[in-house]
């Protein structure tokens, strides 16, 4: 077998380690040449293919028949091929072994004493030279490991293996906090083109720019990173150390965004004044570094900036929860409703952002809109009555404040109607819609909406059926659209007409719904009318139930 052949094979077996560095600015010590798993062939300049020996041969067999015929060769340049085979063997037995026994310390320094002979013979043979720098490297001695590195860039500048020794040598100059000279040994193995080590490469040149405290310059670089990984797959579809690294970037930009002034840095770097498709992805990062330093309105802040310039994203919902979740966790209760509400006016069913959503999102934000909805209904509904006490109590010479605070009180009522109305029409067939209306209706009815507290209480009564409200809703109904009756201008006849059937057409409902409840009756609040009204009754009931009688021809109910 030539030199290259056996190079080759060698090659095969035990290439380039590709680095898988993490937490880089964790003070966590990276990851060295011993703790690497072999690269494949495409770090070499030929194909390289199996010696056909190794599918039929074991070791141990190989390692014997290559001593043999190294006893009986007297070729100098055919016993230096020899000698590197079993140098390769060696090392590829040492390394079965510790993969057979993980929990067992090997030592490599027999593979490091091969080499070792084998680089004082050939000082300038690349192969030979990073053999001997991965054999110490697994035996623990980083600084001989990149000696020999080192060695192959004075040497062998052009070595199919001089990008490893510039992320070694760069990867060693970031440990002594040496980040220039770290930064140009990354940047230079960069511009040779792609490699097994440019995703790390380029993740070091980005902590680098950081610990030199060129942050815009750390925060392209990351962003670059993570675009590249965005071309390759989704986040699903990468592998575990890809993952890893997306997600240690995500955190060093987090950590340069905290530093260039917080979430709007963010959208200065986008390429064309367009966000990236991860985009959510660095305003949740920023906002999660921000929680962890306990910095709570900031990292709220954060979510809702997302929010605020992009709307009607499909991750704004989320990041609005976040922000919700962050100020409940940071004891910003004053902070809390306000966000809720926010929440409820952005992706309730009133919302152009509700519209347009697929039914999936929709079952989703209904979720969180379902407790809220009430919560802040109750909310309103509970100031309204409070605001409408201290109208109640205010001096009688107080009469600007008194106005204010029934305004205000009427406000909070309507806020109130309008949140338990978004309820019953966002959830219709929950249990809880029925006694929501009725809450609706009151509010309505204390706000001076009688109109809409009639259709309101007609609903709970008649449409619900509701067995808890519904005979206070109906006799309530009957009441409500007398006041409509009475508030509406005699010259408006069409109108007061209208209204009148209603209080007419609620009183008779009410006495066929609740036959044995005789309170509307006995307190007389059916209204009276004339001749020509009573025309409109057999219409609405059948003419054995009614009964007209007196001079005001007022409505009677027989039983």
């Amino acid at each position: 077998m030539n030199r290259f052949g056996s190079r080759s094979f060698s090659l095969r077996l035990l290439t380039a380690a590709i680095c898988c560095i993490s937490t880089a600015c964790s003070n966590q010590s990276a990851l060295t040449l011993a703790d690497l798993p072999t690269a494949t062939a495409a770090s070499t300049e030929e194909p390289v293919s199996a010696p056909p020996e190794l599918i039929s041969v074991d070791l141990a067999t190989l390692v014997q028949s290559y001593q043999q015929a190294l006893a009986s060769q007297p070729d100098p340049q055919i016993r230096a091929q020899i000698r590197l085979r079993l140098a390769d063997l060696e090392m590829e037995r040492l390394e079965q072994h510790q993969a057979d026994n993980p929990e067992v310390s090997v030592g490599f320094a027999s593979a490091v004493q091969h080499y070792q002979t084998l680089a004082k013979e050939s000082p300038r043979d690349d192969y030979i030279l990073y053999r001997l720098a991965r054999a110490r490297a697994m035996d623990g001695e980083m600084p001989g490991a990149l000696q020999a590195l080192e060695r192959i860039a004075q040497g062998a500048p052009e070595s199919p293996f001089m990008g490893e020794v510039l992320f070694r040598r760069g990867e060693a100059a970031f440990n002594r906090k040496e980040y220039s000279a770290a930064a140009r040994d990354f940047r230079a193995l960069l511009e040779k083109g792609e490699s097994p080590f440019s995703d790390n490469a380029r993740y070091m040149l980005a902590w680098s720019e950081f610990k030199s405290s060129d942050y815009r310059r750390s925060t392209e670089i990351f962003l670059e990173s993570l675009d590249i990984l965005q071309q390759r797959a989704s986040e699903a579809e990468l592998p575990l150390g890809q993952k890893r690294l997306r997600e240690d970037s995500l955190r060093g930009l987090a950590l340069n965004f905290s530093y260039l002034g917080g979430a709007e840095a963010i959208e200065s770097f986008n390429p064309d004044g367009k966000p990236r498709g991860y985009q959510h992805l660095l305003y949740s990062a920023l906002g999660n570094w921000y929680r962890e330093k306990e910095l709570f309105r900031n990292s709220a802040d954060t979510y809702l900036a997302f929010v605020k310039h992009y709307p009607n994203s499909t991750e704004a919902p989320s990041l609005h929860l976040q922000a919700i979740e962050t100020l409940q966790n940071g004891g910003l209760h004053d902070e809390v409703l306000p966000t809720k509400r926010e929440f409820v006016q952005r992706y309730g069913i009133r919302s152009e952002y509700w519209q347009q959503a697929e039914t999936s999102q929709r079952e989703a934000l209904a979720q969180s809109l379902r407790p809220w909805l009430e919560e802040l209904a109750q909310f309103d509904h509970a100031r309204a009555q409070e605001l409408a006490q201290l109208a109640t109590k205010a001096p009688a010479n107080k009469s600007k404040q008194k106005q204010q605070l029934k305004a205000q009180s009427r406000k909070a009522y309507l806020a109130a109607a309008e949140l338990y109305r978004q309820f019953s029409q966002t959830f219709p067939q929950d249990p809880r819609t029925p006694p929501m209306v009725f809450l609706m209706a009151e509010c309505l009815e204390q706000a001076g909406d009688y109109a809409g507290a009639w259709r309101a209480y007609s609903q709970v009564a008649w449409e619900y059926q509701d067995k808890k409200h519904g005979a206070e809703a109906g006799y309530a109904a009957i009441l409500s659209s007398a006041q409509v009756h009475k508030e509406t201008p005699g010259q408006d006849a069409e109108q007061k007409i209208l209204w009148l059937d209603r209080n007419i057409e609620a009183s008779l409902k009410f006495a066929q719904s609740w036959p044995q409840d005789k309170e509307p009756y006995q307190y007389n609040y059916l209204p009276q009318i004339s001749c020509y009204n009573s025309h409109v009754l057999p219409r609405l009931l059948p003419p054995h139930k009614l009964q007209i009688s007196g001079s005001h021809q007022r409505i009677r109910l027989s039983n």
